[in-house]
């Protein structure tokens, strides 16, 4: 796999769980529904345990390629930002 496909799955995969986290956490304010909380439970477990699997990738990727590292803590600003729903999720239910 080469850093342009990290690079690209990195970002999507931070865009996509940030957006649909803070969807289920607008959701679940809005209902304070008893299965919307189990939703974001998991979502929280898979959220994170994926960010932390494309973070890893990008920062093994940063130390490996030679040129153009800019774009890989660009990355990983985006994983670290996207982690912030993870944290107000776990507010929210715990």
């Amino acid at each position: 796999m080469n850093y342009t496909s990290i690079e690209k799955i990195g970002k999507w995969i931070a865009i996509l769980t940030f957006l649909f986290g803070a969807f289920l956490i607008a959701a679940y304010l809005i209902n304070h529904d008893v299965e919307a909380g189990t939703l974001l439970y998991f979502y929280m477990l898979f959220a994170g345990i994926t960010n932390f699997v494309a973070l890893l990738l990008v920062i093994v990727s940063y130390f490996l390629i030679r040129e153009n590292k800019k774009r890989a803590l660009i990355t990983s600003a985006f994983i670290i930002i996207s982690y912030s729903v993870v944290l107000c999720i776990s507010y929210f239910i715990f």
